[in-house]
């Protein structure tokens, strides 16, 4: 679409339609990751970092957090992370 429509992309990588059809022919998934005290934003990221994008963070509060201002925001237990990328578990 022309950049004169606006709007915003769905993921940080800006990859578009064709990019995200060949990541889910390769078996990337959205996923819905809930924090706890167990599993923080830290684990997240060291699990899947560079395997996964965040679309949004949904605060306990109700508050939704997208990428660009998560880096402002504090991850907490009970905050919900949709994301999209490889399912978690070994490699493919």
């Amino acid at each position: 679409m022309p950049s004169t429509i606006s709007g915003r992309v769905l993921l940080p990588s800006n990859d578009g339609f064709e990019q995200l059809h060949k990541k889910m022919e390769a078996g990337w998934v959205f996923q819905k990751t809930r924090l706890t005290n167990e599993y923080s934003f830290d684990t997240f990221q060291a699990e899947r970092g560079e395997k996964s994008e965040i679309l949004l963070a949904l605060k306990a509060s109700g508050k939704i957090v997208f990428p660009a201002s998560a880096d402002q925001t504090k991850l907490e237990p009970g905050d919900t992370l949709i994301s999209f990328g490889e399912p978690p578990g070994p490699p493919r």
